[in-house]
């Protein structure tokens, strides 16, 4: 007993003998073709999906596009957003930003990418899609812009019967009135617009909730969806800010792009 109290002490590494970590077996974990434990392939989210505020399956379609499979590619981007050439041209590309490939040299064009899958559809055949399923209650969307027609995309596509009630003459809300023609060209906002209506939305054009029509009026509508935007201007808060002459960013696209000619001074 005396001897198994006494204290051993190592004054030098070398002095220690080998010791066992773990009396226990291994042959849990066997190798070679023994073992029955193999690493399993799991498929993550990819930052440029994560960052896509749309929800588009960005690796999906870069990699469709790559297999030069571009009418593919834009359907899948149609699965999650009805407006590639939109967002082709006016998104600010968070993707990019969260792009892999920019630990190495520089992020994918992905911006530039759907942009041309758009511009690839242009001259597809217009159809009129077939609805497999008509569900008995309807829908009515106050607001035809990207949020009102995307609500409308996909519902009508679930088999909803769809009226989109917009108060200005033409659909598209901020999309056509605060984005200018060389950034967002009319041609490419009524194509797009064309192809949600094409499932079976109805748009009704000046038609303003509370002047044209009550609320009472959408009774024979089982839900509402109401996208009416965000139209009004931020204040600044900054001394002179109203000003005559002073003109606030919205207003003046919207202006601009009803075809007024705004005085600017000198």
């Amino acid at each position: 007993k005396g001897a198994m109290k006494q204290k051993v002490t190592f004054k030098r590494l070398q002095d220690i003998p080998p010791i066992s970590i773990s009396l226990g077996t291994m042959l849990w974990n066997r190798t070679g073709t023994w073992r029955y434990l193999k690493p399993k392939y799991v498929v993550k989210t990819p930052p440029c999906n994560e960052a896509c505020p749309a929800g588009n399956d960005i690796e999906g379609f870069m990699v469709l596009t790559q297999e030069g499979k571009f009418r593919e590619a834009w359907e899948l981007i149609k699965e999650e957003n009805p407006f590639p050439g939109v967002c082709g041209r006016v998104c600010y590309h968070p993707c990019e930003s969260s792009c892999n490939r920019g630990e190495y040299d520089e992020a994918l064009s992905i911006h530039a990418i759907e942009r041309f899958l758009a511009h690839s559809q242009m001259e597809r055949k217009r159809e009129r899609h077939p609805l497999k399923v008509r569900k008995k209650e309807k829908v009515a969307i106050i607001g035809s812009g990207p949020a009102g027609l995307t609500c409308a995309y996909h519902l009508a596509r679930m088999g909803y019967g769809v009226t989109v009630f917009e108060a200005h003459s033409a659909p598209g809300g901020i999309l056509r009135m605060g984005i200018p023609e060389y950034r967002l060209p009319k041609l490419i906002l009524d194509h797009e617009i064309f192809d949600i209506q094409s499932w079976g939305v109805e748009i009704k054009t000046n038609t303003r909730i509370g002047k044209d029509m009550t609320f009472k009026d959408l009774k024979p509508f089982q839900a509402i969806f109401i996208a009416t935007g965000a139209h009004q201007n931020r204040n600044l808060n900054i001394e002179g800010e109203h000003l005559e002459g002073v003109l606030s960013g919205l207003d003046l696209l919207k202006r601009i792009r009803m075809g007024e000619r705004p005085s600017l001074g000198e």
